[in-house]
Protein backbone atom coordinates (compact mmCIF):
# COMPACT_ATOMS: atom_id res chain seq x y z
CA UNK A 1 0.00 0.00 0.00
CA UNK A 2 1.30 3.43 -0.94
CA UNK A 3 0.21 6.33 1.26
CA UNK A 4 0.62 9.93 0.11
CA UNK A 5 2.17 11.92 2.96
CA UNK A 6 0.32 15.17 2.48
CA UNK A 7 -2.50 17.06 4.27
CA UNK A 8 -5.13 16.60 5.53
CA UNK A 9 -3.79 14.69 8.55
CA UNK A 10 -4.13 12.23 10.19
CA UNK A 11 -4.21 9.46 7.57
CA UNK A 12 -6.18 6.23 7.93
CA UNK A 13 -5.18 2.90 6.37
CA UNK A 14 -7.66 0.08 5.82
CA UNK A 15 -7.01 -3.65 5.28
CA UNK A 16 -9.36 -6.54 4.48
CA UNK A 17 -9.31 -9.47 6.92
CA UNK A 18 -11.06 -12.88 6.81
CA UNK A 19 -13.63 -12.41 9.59
CA UNK A 20 -15.91 -9.58 10.77
CA UNK A 21 -16.10 -8.37 14.38
CA UNK A 22 -12.92 -10.27 15.29
CA UNK A 23 -9.87 -9.18 17.27
CA UNK A 24 -6.57 -9.07 15.34
CA UNK A 25 -3.03 -8.11 16.30
CA UNK A 26 -1.84 -5.29 14.04
CA UNK A 27 1.95 -4.70 13.84
CA UNK A 28 4.07 -2.26 11.86
CA UNK A 29 7.80 -2.99 11.54
CA UNK A 30 10.43 -0.66 10.13
CA UNK A 31 13.16 -1.78 7.75
CA UNK A 32 15.51 -2.57 10.67
CA UNK A 33 13.15 -5.26 11.95
CA UNK A 34 12.06 -3.36 15.06
CA UNK A 35 8.41 -2.98 15.97
CA UNK A 36 7.11 0.55 15.41
CA UNK A 37 3.53 -0.24 16.47
CA UNK A 38 1.82 -3.29 18.02
CA UNK A 39 -1.89 -2.98 18.85
CA UNK A 40 -5.07 -5.06 19.02
CA UNK A 41 -7.77 -4.02 16.55
CA UNK A 42 -11.28 -5.39 16.12
CA UNK A 43 -12.48 -5.76 12.54
CA UNK A 44 -15.67 -4.09 11.37
CA UNK A 45 -18.85 -5.83 10.27
CA UNK A 46 -17.53 -5.67 6.68
CA UNK A 47 -14.29 -7.54 7.62
CA UNK A 48 -11.99 -4.52 7.58
CA UNK A 49 -9.45 -3.20 10.07
CA UNK A 50 -8.60 0.50 10.22
CA UNK A 51 -5.57 2.15 11.76
CA UNK A 52 -4.90 5.90 11.99
CA UNK A 53 -1.33 6.99 11.19
CA UNK A 54 0.01 9.73 13.45
CA UNK A 55 3.36 10.91 14.83
CA UNK A 56 6.47 9.76 12.96
CA UNK A 57 4.36 7.81 10.45
CA UNK A 58 3.19 11.06 8.84
CA UNK A 59 6.31 13.12 9.63
CA UNK A 60 8.80 11.12 7.55
CA UNK A 61 9.03 9.16 4.31
CA UNK A 62 9.62 5.51 5.03
CA UNK A 63 8.82 1.91 4.06
CA UNK A 64 7.25 -0.38 6.67
CA UNK A 65 6.16 -3.99 6.89
CA UNK A 66 2.54 -4.47 8.01
CA UNK A 67 1.50 -7.80 9.54
CA UNK A 68 -1.97 -8.68 10.84
CA UNK A 69 -2.25 -11.84 12.96
CA UNK A 70 -5.11 -13.82 14.43
CA UNK A 71 -5.44 -13.68 18.22
CA UNK A 72 -7.82 -16.60 18.76
CA UNK A 73 -6.76 -20.16 19.57
CA UNK A 74 -3.31 -21.39 20.49
CA UNK A 75 -1.72 -20.78 17.10
CA UNK A 76 -0.78 -17.37 15.77
CA UNK A 77 -0.65 -16.93 12.03
CA UNK A 78 -0.64 -13.98 9.65
CA UNK A 79 -3.74 -13.14 7.63
CA UNK A 80 -2.27 -9.99 6.02
CA UNK A 81 1.31 -9.18 5.05
CA UNK A 82 1.95 -5.97 3.16
CA UNK A 83 4.53 -3.26 2.46
CA UNK A 84 3.38 0.15 3.64
CA UNK A 85 5.15 2.98 1.80
CA UNK A 86 4.60 6.45 3.24
CA UNK A 87 5.84 8.86 0.57
CA UNK A 88 5.50 12.59 0.03
CA UNK A 89 4.78 13.35 -3.66
CA UNK A 90 6.67 16.18 -5.33
CA UNK A 91 3.40 17.64 -6.65
CA UNK A 92 -0.05 17.59 -5.02
CA UNK A 93 -2.13 16.49 -8.00
CA UNK A 94 -5.41 17.22 -6.20
CA UNK A 95 -4.63 20.92 -6.76
CA UNK A 96 -4.36 20.30 -10.52
CA UNK A 97 -7.45 18.17 -11.23
CA UNK A 98 -10.61 17.26 -9.35
CA UNK A 99 -12.27 14.12 -10.74
CA UNK A 100 -11.23 10.66 -9.46
CA UNK A 101 -10.17 9.41 -12.90
CA UNK A 102 -8.02 12.49 -13.55
CA UNK A 103 -6.44 12.28 -10.09
CA UNK A 104 -5.53 8.61 -10.67
CA UNK A 105 -3.93 9.42 -14.04
CA UNK A 106 -2.01 12.42 -12.70
CA UNK A 107 -0.78 10.40 -9.71
CA UNK A 108 0.59 7.82 -12.13
CA UNK A 109 2.37 10.55 -14.11
CA UNK A 110 3.74 12.12 -10.92
CA UNK A 111 5.09 8.77 -9.74
CA UNK A 112 6.89 8.22 -13.05
CA UNK A 113 8.27 11.79 -13.09
CA UNK A 114 9.46 11.44 -9.48
CA UNK A 115 11.16 8.13 -10.30
CA UNK A 116 12.96 9.69 -13.28
CA UNK A 117 14.17 12.62 -11.15
CA UNK A 118 15.37 10.30 -8.38
CA UNK A 119 17.28 8.21 -10.92
CA UNK A 120 19.33 11.33 -11.73
CA UNK A 121 19.88 12.91 -8.29
CA UNK A 122 20.00 9.68 -6.29
CA UNK A 123 17.57 7.07 -4.89
CA UNK A 124 16.69 9.15 -1.81
CA UNK A 125 15.70 12.08 -3.99
CA UNK A 126 13.97 14.80 -2.01
CA UNK A 127 12.51 12.65 0.75
CA UNK A 128 12.49 13.59 4.43
CA UNK A 129 13.49 10.72 6.72
CA UNK A 130 14.63 9.83 10.23
CA UNK A 131 17.96 8.00 10.18
CA UNK A 132 20.28 6.44 12.74
CA UNK A 133 24.05 6.90 12.61
CA UNK A 134 26.18 4.38 14.53
CA UNK A 135 29.78 5.55 14.58
CA UNK A 136 32.94 5.55 16.67
CA UNK A 137 34.53 8.90 17.54
CA UNK A 138 37.30 9.82 15.13
CA UNK A 139 39.28 12.14 17.38
CA UNK A 140 37.89 15.33 15.83
CA UNK A 141 35.26 17.96 16.62
CA UNK A 142 32.94 16.78 13.82
CA UNK A 143 31.13 13.59 12.84
CA UNK A 144 30.79 13.60 9.04
CA UNK A 145 27.48 12.70 7.34
CA UNK A 146 27.02 11.10 3.94
CA UNK A 147 23.51 12.45 3.50
CA UNK A 148 21.92 15.87 3.88
CA UNK A 149 21.46 16.30 7.63
CA UNK A 150 18.63 18.48 8.93
CA UNK A 151 18.33 18.19 12.74
CA UNK A 152 19.68 16.00 15.59
CA UNK A 153 16.92 14.34 17.62
CA UNK A 154 18.88 12.23 20.10
CA UNK A 155 22.40 11.10 20.97
CA UNK A 156 23.64 8.03 22.87
CA UNK A 157 27.26 8.07 24.05
CA UNK A 158 28.56 4.61 25.02
CA UNK A 159 24.90 3.45 25.24
CA UNK A 160 23.98 6.33 27.60
CA UNK A 161 21.40 8.89 26.50
CA UNK A 162 23.14 12.29 26.59
CA UNK A 163 20.83 14.39 24.40
CA UNK A 164 17.10 14.20 23.70
CA UNK A 165 15.43 16.98 21.72
CA UNK A 166 11.96 15.92 22.89
CA UNK A 167 12.80 16.92 26.50
CA UNK A 168 12.30 20.40 27.90
CA UNK A 169 16.05 20.43 28.65
CA UNK A 170 17.58 18.37 25.81
CA UNK A 171 21.21 18.70 27.00
CA UNK A 172 21.20 15.90 29.60
CA UNK A 173 24.99 16.04 30.06
CA UNK A 174 25.34 19.77 29.41
CA UNK A 175 26.10 19.49 25.69
CA UNK A 176 23.86 20.22 22.72
CA UNK A 177 24.24 18.69 19.28
CA UNK A 178 23.54 20.21 15.89
CA UNK A 179 24.22 19.92 12.18
CA UNK A 180 26.44 22.30 10.25
CA UNK A 181 24.86 24.84 7.93
CA UNK A 182 25.82 22.83 4.83
CA UNK A 183 24.35 19.67 6.41
CA UNK A 184 27.59 17.71 6.07
CA UNK A 185 28.53 17.01 9.70
CA UNK A 186 27.34 16.84 13.31
CA UNK A 187 28.91 19.08 15.94
CA UNK A 188 28.80 19.21 19.74
CA UNK A 189 28.51 22.39 21.78
CA UNK A 190 28.26 23.63 25.36
CA UNK A 191 26.53 26.79 26.59
CA UNK A 192 29.65 28.06 28.37
CA UNK A 193 32.09 27.09 25.63
CA UNK A 194 32.35 30.55 24.03
CA UNK A 195 34.44 31.01 20.91
CA UNK A 196 35.87 27.68 19.82
CA UNK A 197 37.99 26.74 16.82
CA UNK A 198 36.82 23.24 15.95
CA UNK A 199 39.29 20.64 14.72
CA UNK A 200 38.24 19.18 11.38
CA UNK A 201 41.14 16.70 11.47
CA UNK A 202 42.64 14.60 14.22
CA UNK A 203 45.11 16.74 16.23
CA UNK A 204 48.70 15.53 16.47
CA UNK A 205 49.61 13.72 19.66
CA UNK A 206 53.11 14.11 21.05
CA UNK A 207 54.99 14.09 24.34
CA UNK A 208 57.10 16.80 25.82
CA UNK A 209 60.86 16.38 25.94
CA UNK A 210 62.38 14.48 28.85
CA UNK A 211 65.09 16.04 31.04
CA UNK A 212 67.31 14.95 33.94
CA UNK A 213 65.03 16.78 36.37
CA UNK A 214 61.67 15.34 35.28
CA UNK A 215 60.60 11.85 34.30
CA UNK A 216 57.79 11.97 31.72
CA UNK A 217 56.58 8.53 32.77
CA UNK A 218 56.40 9.16 36.50
CA UNK A 219 53.00 9.53 38.13
CA UNK A 220 54.43 12.29 40.31
CA UNK A 221 54.98 14.62 37.36
CA UNK A 222 52.32 17.08 36.23
CA UNK A 223 50.57 16.51 32.85
CA UNK A 224 52.36 19.61 31.54
CA UNK A 225 55.56 17.64 31.31
CA UNK A 226 54.10 14.32 30.16
CA UNK A 227 51.93 15.26 27.19
CA UNK A 228 50.49 18.19 25.24
CA UNK A 229 47.48 16.52 23.60
CA UNK A 230 44.53 18.66 22.51
CA UNK A 231 41.04 17.61 23.65
CA UNK A 232 38.28 16.97 21.09
CA UNK A 233 34.50 16.73 21.18
CA UNK A 234 34.30 13.21 19.70
CA UNK A 235 37.24 11.25 21.17
CA UNK A 236 38.59 8.09 19.60
CA UNK A 237 37.08 4.86 20.90
CA UNK A 238 33.80 6.41 22.10
CA UNK A 239 30.69 4.83 20.59
CA UNK A 240 27.91 7.12 19.37
CA UNK A 241 24.37 6.35 18.23
CA UNK A 242 22.78 9.47 16.76
CA UNK A 243 19.15 9.79 15.68
CA UNK A 244 18.72 12.63 13.20
CA UNK A 245 16.50 13.96 10.45
CA UNK A 246 17.80 14.00 6.91
CA UNK A 247 16.65 15.21 3.53
CA UNK A 248 14.32 18.03 2.55
CA UNK A 249 11.69 19.28 4.98
CA UNK A 250 9.79 20.70 1.99
CA UNK A 251 10.18 19.99 -1.71
CA UNK A 252 12.10 22.86 -3.42
CA UNK A 253 9.99 24.95 -5.79
CA UNK A 254 12.26 24.30 -8.76
CA UNK A 255 11.84 20.54 -8.22
CA UNK A 256 8.07 20.95 -8.21
CA UNK A 257 8.34 22.86 -11.50
CA UNK A 258 10.64 20.19 -12.93
CA UNK A 259 8.16 17.48 -11.93
CA UNK A 260 5.32 19.36 -13.63
CA UNK A 261 7.42 19.68 -16.81
CA UNK A 262 8.10 15.95 -16.86
CA UNK A 263 4.44 15.16 -16.18
CA UNK A 264 3.50 17.34 -19.14
CA UNK A 265 6.10 15.55 -21.31
CA UNK A 266 4.75 12.15 -20.21
CA UNK A 267 1.17 13.08 -21.10
CA UNK A 268 2.25 14.62 -24.42
CA UNK A 269 4.55 11.75 -25.41
CA UNK A 270 7.58 14.06 -25.59
CA UNK A 271 10.03 11.76 -23.83
CA UNK A 272 11.22 10.17 -27.07
CA UNK A 273 14.90 9.56 -26.46
CA UNK A 274 15.61 8.65 -30.07
CA UNK A 275 14.87 12.24 -31.14
CA UNK A 276 17.86 13.57 -29.19
CA UNK A 277 20.18 10.55 -29.35
CA UNK A 278 21.04 10.31 -33.03
CA UNK A 279 24.62 11.43 -33.57
CA UNK A 280 24.68 10.79 -37.30
CA UNK A 281 22.18 9.55 -39.87
CA UNK A 282 22.76 8.15 -43.33
CA UNK A 283 20.31 7.08 -45.99
CA UNK A 284 20.95 4.06 -48.25
CA UNK A 285 20.30 1.23 -45.81
CA UNK A 286 19.58 3.64 -42.94
CA UNK A 287 22.91 3.73 -41.14
CA UNK A 288 22.32 5.40 -37.76
CA UNK A 289 24.90 6.20 -35.11
CA UNK A 290 23.58 6.68 -31.60
CA UNK A 291 25.14 8.91 -28.98
CA UNK A 292 26.38 6.67 -26.15
CA UNK A 293 24.80 9.09 -23.65
CA UNK A 294 21.33 8.78 -25.15
CA UNK A 295 19.91 7.33 -21.92
CA UNK A 296 21.43 9.96 -19.64
CA UNK A 297 19.27 12.57 -17.97
CA UNK A 298 15.50 12.86 -17.81
CA UNK A 299 14.73 13.40 -21.48
CA UNK A 300 14.03 17.10 -20.92
CA UNK A 301 17.03 19.44 -21.23
CA UNK A 302 15.47 22.15 -19.04
CA UNK A 303 14.80 19.64 -16.27
CA UNK A 304 18.35 18.28 -16.56
CA UNK A 305 19.73 21.80 -16.07
CA UNK A 306 17.49 22.26 -13.02
CA UNK A 307 18.76 19.03 -11.46
CA UNK A 308 22.44 19.81 -12.02
CA UNK A 309 22.82 21.66 -8.71
CA UNK A 310 21.30 18.70 -6.82
CA UNK A 311 23.37 16.02 -8.54
CA UNK A 312 26.55 14.77 -6.89
CA UNK A 313 29.17 12.23 -7.91
CA UNK A 314 30.31 11.70 -4.30
CA UNK A 315 29.68 8.06 -3.44
CA UNK A 316 29.21 6.61 0.03
CA UNK A 317 32.02 4.12 0.72
CA UNK A 318 31.24 0.60 1.87
CA UNK A 319 33.45 -2.15 3.26
CA UNK A 320 33.30 -5.53 1.55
Amino acid sequence: MIIKRQPPYPISIVYDVPSPNTSYRFTIENDKGTIAKDVLITSSGSSKVTYVLTGDFIAYDHDYSVNIYTTTGTEKYAVVQDTLSVIRPYVDVTKLVSTASEIAKYEEDELLARTIINSVVGPEGFMFEKNILEVVGQGTDYLPLWDRGYRVLGVYENSELVYDLSLEEPAIKGYTYGITVDGSAIYKNAADLGDYNRAEKKPLKYRGSVSDSFNAYSALDTPTFSATNTGVMFPEGVDYVIVYETGYKVVPNDIRDATLRLMDDIRGGKLDYYKRAIESYQTDQFTIKWDKRHLDGTGNLLVDKTLEKYTTTLLKPWVI
